[in-house]
Formats: structure tokens, sequence, C-alpha cells
């Protein structure tokens, strides 16, 4: 796919629509309605609210002024700075925008910082693309609504919130152990002491935006919460299940406008309209293919030439293969996921497992140079011989990634 964007310079997502409309009207006989249907309206919305009420606050320099003071208060202890750049990357990354967000707004001040206390360069790629895939599932964020949305498309619509949740703690855990075997390996604990200067004070419109996205969190989670802890309230259950993640986003950008913390054109310009495209022309090009049976195919290929226990090792080379060429969410999550069913029946392993190794065997080759993570992070250093470096090494990464994660699938750490 990345191959495809840089001969012809034009979205994977467009080719993906095009090759629907083909394979599905003239090949399988769909009817035109039927196949712009498959065009995920909640996926899009999803997408589109979330990343345009968090692009006030990308716009109006709240959440780069929250880095620099995080970085700030642990100037004095600088081996601590690049756990506090991977945490910026998750919290950033969790609280809504995605993780293509955190690859495209965090990248140059993670780096700036690098360069600053002459950490090495691996250390902040992977900290900036496994933060952003490791708190990227929270039910409010971007990667949340995806991989809900898609394993309940997997037909697992009464579990998805719980096997959604199951996903965010396996990447947590599989990217928080990369993150540290990359800091020791490469001596994050060497670095130099920062001379950052204080940032300055927040202003009125990033004091707003920080209420309204406090607000914005309370809303998403707070009703789910008390509607736990009081099953039996009726009017809970109807406010949970009305707290809808784009809902709430698209009142906290009303709010915004209507307090004027940012402008409303510079907030629709950070929507990452490319990445809609991409995940929903794909979409489309992969319900086409489930009702030509391809996937069914690729399933029963899969589940029978595997047990309970090699079944989450192959998926996870799969999807890792996949990915080192393409984006997790775009491309191999849509493909994969609906395999996921089919491959537990044969064999009885835990779906959340499959899930959980399919996101993260595509997420831990994404800091390859041609997926999405390592190529929006890798340019963003500015030596030229710095970057052609890391730019081997990251060819690298990925396939010693896949075995750690083998691994923690194989001793029951990832389940």
């Amino acid at each position: 796919c990345t191959r495809i964007y840089a001969y012809f310079k034009i979205n994977v997502g467009l080719f993906g629509i095009l090759f629907a409309y083909f394979i599905g009207v003239f090949g399988l006989g769909m009817s035109v309605k039927a196949v712009t249907a498959t065009w995920s309206l909640t996926l899009f919305f999803t997408i589109f609210a979330i990343t345009f009420f968090y692009g006030f606050a990308i716009s109006n320099g709240t959440l780069e002024l929250i880095a620099k003071k995080s970085v700030y208060l642990t100037r004095n202890v600088p081996y601590l700075i690049p756990f506090v750049c991977y945490g910026l990357c998750i919290a950033m990354s969790g609280i809504g925008p995605g993780p293509y967000a955190v690859y495209a707004f965090l990248s140059p001040l993670i780096m700036a910082i690098a360069k600053e206390i002459k950490m090495h360069k691996m250390i902040a790629v992977v900290g900036i693309v496994g933060g952003g895939v490791a708190g990227a599932f929270t039910s409010i964020g971007m990667g949340g609504g995806i991989a809900k949305g898609l394993i309940e498309g997997a037909g697992y619509v009464q579990e998805a919130a719980q096997f959604t949740n199951r996903v965010l703690i396996n990447s947590f855990i599989g990217e928080t152990i990369l993150f540290i075997i990359v800091y020791i390996v490469f001596k994050g604990y060497k670095v130099k002491p920062s001379s950052i200067e204080k940032p300055v004070a927040f202003n009125r419109e990033q004091k707003i935006n920080m209420i309204l996205i406090v607000l914005t969190l309370a809303l998403t989670i707070f009703p789910t919460l008390f509607s736990n802890l009081v099953p039996d309230s009726a009017m809970l259950k109807t406010i949970a299940k009305g707290a809808d993640v784009a809902y709430v986003c698209i009142l906290g950008a009303i709010l915004g406008i209507f307090f004027k913390i940012g402008k409303e054109k510079a907030a629709f310009a950070i929507v990452p309209w490319n990445t809609i495209i991409l995940l929903c022309g794909m979409g489309m090009l992969v319900s086409v293919a489930v009702a030509a049976g391809t996937i069914d195919m690729i399933a029963n290929a899969i589940s029978t030439n595997v047990s309970k226990t090699t079944a989450p090792v192959v998926m996870t080379i799969l999807a890792g293969a996949m990915s080192f060429f393409s984006s997790t969410m775009g491309v191999v999550m849509p493909t994969l996921y609906p395999v996921v069913p089919t491959i537990v029946a044969a064999t009885g392993v835990a779906p959340t497992a499959l899930f959980s190794v399919i996101t993260l065997g595509a997420a831990v080759t994404g800091v390859s140079p041609f997926s999405s993570g390592g190529g929006l992070a890798l340019p963003a250093i500015q030596d030229e011989q710095e970057k052609a470096v890391v730019f081997k090494q990251l060819l690298i990464l990925p396939f010693a990634s896949l075995a750690v994660i083998a691994i923690l699938v194989l001793v029951g750490i990832i389940r």
C-alpha cells in the first residue's frame, strides 16, 4: 500500500473504493447502492468528531504546552525524560486523538527533546509509535472506536466493549515491554541533563480547553461507571447508552467555539481526512471481500493448519508482515479481525488473544519506515546522517519486536 502511494501519490483508500466498486458491481453483481453502503458512516463520524474536538487543543498549543511542562518537571532527573515522553504519547493518544495525531504532532517535539538531552533517536521513535498504540484503544480514543466497531462486525456485539478493553491492556503491556527493552539497549539511562527553559503559563483559551477535555472525559466515562455501580437504574442505563464519545466530542467542540478557544477552521484543518479516507475506503474493499468469501477462505486456510498454541503466533506474524508496508488500523485490523471467529471455533483459543496479537503484531512493525508510524516519525529527525542510520535500524527492529510479542503470547502474558 505504501508503495502504491509513493508511486502514484494517491491515498490508498481511493484505490480501495475503486476496487470495491469494480469487484462488487461487475464481479459479484452487487448494486451500486450496496457497494456505497459499505462505507462506514459510524467509523467516519467517530474519527471526525474526536479529531475535530482535539483539533482545538492542538491548534491553540494546549497539548504541546502540557508536554513541555511535563518534560520541564523532570529536567533534574533526565533518565526519566524518555518515560515522560512515552507517557505523553500514551496520554495524548488515549484521551481521544489517537496514534496518528501523536505521530504527526508530538514527533517534532519529542525529537527536539531527544536532541537536547542526547537521547538515541530509536528510543524516541519507539516511544512515539509505541506510546501512540499503547494508549490508542481506550473507550474514548479513536483506536478504541475503530477496534470496537470491527469486533462488533466480527460478531461479538455484546462482548465488544470488554474485548476492546482487553486489547487496550494487552497493547499497553506489549508496547511498554518493548519500550523498556529499547530504552535499555540504547542506554536511555545515560541521557544528559536538560537545559530546557521554563514553559510559559497557560493562557485563557488553553485553561478553558483543558476544562473542556476533562468535561468530555467525565461525560464519556462516568455514565457507564455509575450504571455499572447501580445496575437496576433504568435512567442511568439510558444515559450510559447515550453517552457516545463522538457526540460528546461534538458537544465539546461546540462549547469550544462558543468560548472562543480557537479557530474553527484551524480545528477542521487538523482532522486527518487522509486517514479517514484510508480507513473507510479500505473498509469498503474488505466488506466486498467478505461478500466474495475471501475472508472465509483465509480463515479456513489458517484454522485448518494451526493449533490452540500456534494460532496466536501465526496471527502475530501474519499481521506483522502485512503491517510492514501498510496501516494497522486501515488495512490489517479490518482484514484480519473478521477471521477471528472461525479460528476461535476451530482451535478454542480466546478471541481476545487473537484480536490483541493482530493489533500488536501489526503495531510493532508499524515502526517500519514504510508503515504509517515510522513513516510519520522518521521525518522529524533533522540530521540526515542520523536519519539514515535510524532508517536502517527501523528495518531490523520490527522482526525483533515480533519475536518479543510471540514470546509474550506463548508464556501467557498476552491473552
